[in-house]
């Protein structure tokens, strides 16, 4: 029929044929030669059956060597074959577990749990199929990403400290600087937001300076004496001394009351002197004085602004100290063995299957929690806010845990609820009453209880 091989059903007969040419002697076999050529079945050489076809043709018309031929040809292409399916097969299992890899490192990163569930639902199903586990390398991806987000929260914590620290560190010598009202507003009124408080505090002890200092001026101006300093000084151990910085250290302390110390006793001097006539102070003598007083009022200023500023500075640091140690609970912080057995066989019992890097994620969570629970006031943004506090008021407790420190979560893992009815026959074995029907329905805990 048209369309079909015929050279297997032709075989037979043209060996038969070539027998009787073959007693013909030469003549035969240029006979022959012909008929076969017309009859064997056409050859693609990129083919296994088309080469199985042609040495079992060979065979038939009694040509073994042909047959040995093409039979090893079929081998080894059918074994190339193979070997290229194989290659191939594992080239596209390959490529969808990076796919499914880049998609949840993406949506790890994007901290969205419900994207989160999704693409590991993803990655456990392409893990089953291919008959392998991607939650190692899930893990690992889940490392490196909390180590980046903490690291990050740290390094930003920490500069975010040194460019608060230079900025005030700026508006205090501006402040200082200034001998009006006038520039101490500008100051105030280009004072970022971030300083703007400290800014505020400066802005009202340099005024309250400019303005006692410009009242003294004008009581001063029609008389020959000094008056003395604006600020307070009482007798304390026999030597006057300024309460107002009582809290400074104690070299700074000692050195503005040594100055305040020689200058009181200078314009005492000198005013006693010209209220007994002796003399009348010199106009060169009481303008000294004046600006000695002026020069000790705005370093007395200065002192209290660094003070503020070194406490503002020190709660900073006590900022990035505890985001510091948020990171090495996130990334470093290893817990014990038997701990981590113990929680995790919790969970599952609860229907929950973790890996082991799992369940030490979630343990570093539940530190995390706790951690963010014992930190001081927060603002509504749920950084910490130590600056917040007032004086004498005592922390508010409790932190917003940041999102850079949100290293797990449970809901993003798959309940299997089969586990709580596991827990319910584990609690009915242990003769622990079931009261509600969470884990079991009612008549199967009767069930239990009566056996």
């Amino acid at each position: 029929m048209a369309g079909m091989d015929a050279s297997a059903n032709l075989g037979g007969m043209l060996s038969q044929i070539g027998g009787t040419l073959g007693s013909m002697g030469q003549a035969g076999q240029g006979l022959m030669q012909p008929i076969m050529t017309s009859f064997r079945p056409q050859l693609d050489p990129n083919s296994v059956e088309s080469l199985q076809r042609q040495a079992a043709f060979q065979g038939r018309i009694g040509d073994t060597e042909q047959a040995r031929l093409f039979t090893s040809q079929a081998l080894a292409l059918e074994e190339r074959n193979r070997a290229e399916a194989e290659k191939q097969r594992k080239l596209a299992e390959g490529q969808e577990r990076v796919k499914a890899l880049n998609a949840f490192r993406n949506a790890v990163a994007s901290g969205d749990t419900n994207a989160i569930a999704t693409a590991r639902a993803n990655l456990e199903a392409v893990g089953q199929t291919q008959g392998t586990s991607l939650l190692p390398q899930a893990a690992a991806i889940e490392t490196n990403e909390r180590q980046t987000k903490a690291a990050a929260a740290t390094e930003a914590a920490t500069v975010e400290a040194l460019r608060l620290d230079n900025l005030e560190a700026g508006m205090r010598a501006a402040f200082n600087a200034v001998d009006s009202i006038e520039q101490a507003d500008v100051i105030l009124k280009n004072a970022p937001p971030k300083v703007s408080e400290q800014a505020a505090a400066a802005h009202k002890q340099v005024v309250d300076r400019i303005t006692r200092q410009q009242k003294r001026a004008e009581e001063e101006r029609n008389l020959s004496v000094v008056l003395p300093p604006s600020f307070e000084m009482v007798e304390q151990e026999g030597k006057r001394v300024i309460p107002s910085i009582a809290d400074l250290e104690e070299p700074v302390r000692n050195l503005l009351n040594g100055m305040a110390q020689r200058l009181d006793s200078d314009i005492k001097a000198a005013n006693e002197a010209a209220a007994n006539g002796k003399s009348i102070i010199p106009q060169a003598a009481r303008e000294a004085l004046r600006r000695r007083r002026n020069d000790l009022e705005k370093d007395v200023t200065s002192a209290l602004l660094k003070k503020a500023d070194d406490e503002a500075k020190a709660k900073r640091q006590e900022q990035v100290a505890f985001i510091e140690e948020a990171r090495k609970i996130a990334t470093i912080q290893d817990f014990d063995n038997k701990e981590i057995e113990a929680v995790k066989t919790d969970l599952e019992n609860q229907g929950y299957t973790l890996t082991y890097e799992d369940v030490k994620n979630y343990l570093r969570q539940q530190a995390l929690n706790r951690h963010f629970a014992t930190a001081p006031r927060a603002d509504d943004d749920g950084v910490v806010d130590l600056d917040a506090l007032q004086a004498g008021e005592e922390p508010k407790q409790g932190v917003a845990v940041p999102p850079e420190f949100q290293v797990f979560d449970l809901n993003a893992f798959k309940k299997d609820e089969r586990g709580n009815f596991q827990k319910a026959l584990d609690l009915a074995e242990t003769g622990v009453e079931v009261f509600t029907d969470l884990f079991a329905p009612r008549y199967v805990t009767d069930r239990i209880g009566e056996d």
